[in-house]
């Protein structure tokens, strides 16, 4: 942040306003949104070509880049209307079949009715007539000659056709080399190296020859994120099973993944064809380790609710999904409008809306011993997890006595008995004898 970003945020934080990131978002849209009465479509309609076309390209795309759900066509019928009006009957009459194209057309034609930097002179410059004045000869030193010979020939231009130009459309090929194009794409540096040796050894021709940095960071690096590569279940996960060849598919959309993959048993199972890679492809997954790939499956047709894609997928382990499609995919639909909640995904292909209903999250299910068995035998478990109930027998309580201290220490059984003795008695046991007399009992017949 910066400027006058930077001075509210402080300001709102200073004084404990941010309490949560809801109403951070909702402060943020209420201080620097665009006002209701600012309509983007409607500006966008009354746009008018008055300056340079570079500045109408650019007022152009700010205002669409606002708007979304609408036709290619809506934006084109609104870039011819605005243009000039030479332009708007040259560019027209030539019947463009997209935006594109039409600002292409509308480039050209203004660029031939600019008139020259320069223009030429009709007259040659008046002749200043001699005088008698002799001027020193000058003193200025010849220019030394060049320490190497300038080339005689220059280096070529590559130069392509519309037809050429069309079909690297297709392919998603760069136009400079023959590798995918995809966003922040930068050609392989080419440059020439000229060997020297020193004055005292043989001097040979040698020739210049191309080279190419083939060293590890120039290899393609590819990237996936943790939960396409697990296949963890995660409320910003949007899942789809669609079809390959006929049969159903899980589809897992992620912008984490830079490229497209596959589950290597699933390619397997469809008899893919793949082919070698032009470059190692390194996919550094969750754990930070990198993958290399060497081979792809190349235009695979995936079917998303009776639309056909061609897409590139490339064969890696995953787990608990068959097909990831990453930022290559979502580069060749944009724009698209994405909502996790619902779950849906609305985007325009070939001038048709299309909207994919994401699969609802995934329910425990029972499954029997045979399953399970079929399901480890085919390395289709990640995880298993066992849940016993365990019983923990209370302790008895032992009543507290009711005794008074004094008669504790006296009813404790005793740790050791009394040492025995081998002494004799000084004088012997007395014996007494009581004598009573006998009283017999009478009878009840007496």
């Amino acid at each position: 942040l910066e400027g006058q970003a930077l001075a509210w945020f402080q300001w709102m934080s200073n004084n404990g306003l941010l309490t949560s990131w809801d109403a951070f978002l909702r402060a943020l849209e209420l201080r620097f949104a665009p006002s209701k009465f600012d309509d983007p479509i409607a500006a966008l309609c009354k746009l008018t070509h008055t300056q340079g076309l570079q500045a109408y390209l650019s007022e152009f795309e700010n205002l669409a880049n606002r708007i979304s759900d609408y036709p290619q066509s809506f934006y084109l019928i609104c870039f011819l209307s605005g243009l000039k009006p030479h332009l708007h009957r040259e560019v027209t009459a030539l019947q463009p079949p997209d935006l594109p194209t039409a600002i292409a057309l509308a480039k050209l034609h203004d660029d031939k009715h600019r008139p020259p930097p320069f223009p030429p002179s009709r007259f040659d410059p008046p002749t200043v007539p001699s005088h008698s004045l002799t001027l020193p000869p000058s003193t200025t030193p010849k220019p030394l000659p060049p320490l190497l010979p300038t080339p005689s020939t220059k280096l070529p231009i590559k130069r392509l056709t519309e037809a050429e130009m069309q079909a690297r459309q297709d392919k998603n090929l760069c136009y400079n080399c023959d590798e995918r194009y995809t966003r922040g794409h930068r050609c392989k540096p080419q440059f020439r190296l000229l060997t020297t040796f020193d004055s005292d050894e043989q001097l040979e021709a040698v020739d210049t020859e191309e080279f190419q940095i083939t060293d590890d960071i120039s290899q393609e690096a590819g990237l996936i994120s943790l939960h396409a590569f697990s296949g963890q279940w995660t409320p910003r996960t949007f899942r789809v099973t669609r079809s390959i060849q006929g049969y159903a598919v899980q589809v897992l959309v992620d912008s984490g993944a830079t490229h497209n993959f596959i589950q290597s048993r699933v390619a397997q199972f469809l008899h893919l064809p793949s082919r070698p890679t032009s470059s190692p492809l390194r996919v550094m997954v969750g754990n930070g380790e990198f993958l290399p790939r060497s081979s792809y499956c190349p235009q695979v047709t995936l079917s998303l609710d009776q639309q056909q894609f061609s897409v590139d997928l490339y064969p890696l382990e995953l787990s608990g999904t068959d097909v990831v499609l990453g930022v290559h995919w979502l580069s060749m639909i944009s724009p698209f409008v994405m909502d996790y909640n619902e779950p849906f995904m609305r985007l325009m292909w070939h001038e048709k809306l299309i909207e994919l209903k994401g699969d609802p999250g995934p329910t425990p299910s029972p499954i029997s011993a045979h399953q399970l068995r079929h399901l480890q035998s085919t390395n289709r478990v990640e995880a298993l997890f066992h849940l016993s109930l365990e019983h923990h027998p209370s302790p008895i309580s032992t009543p507290t006595p009711n005794n008074p201290i004094e008669l504790t220490k006296f009813l404790h059984q005793p740790s050791s008995l009394l040492p025995a003795t081998t002494l004799a008695f000084p004088h012997p046991p007395v014996l007494l004898t009581f004598l009573y007399t006998y009283t017999p009992t009478p009878s009840p017949d007496h």
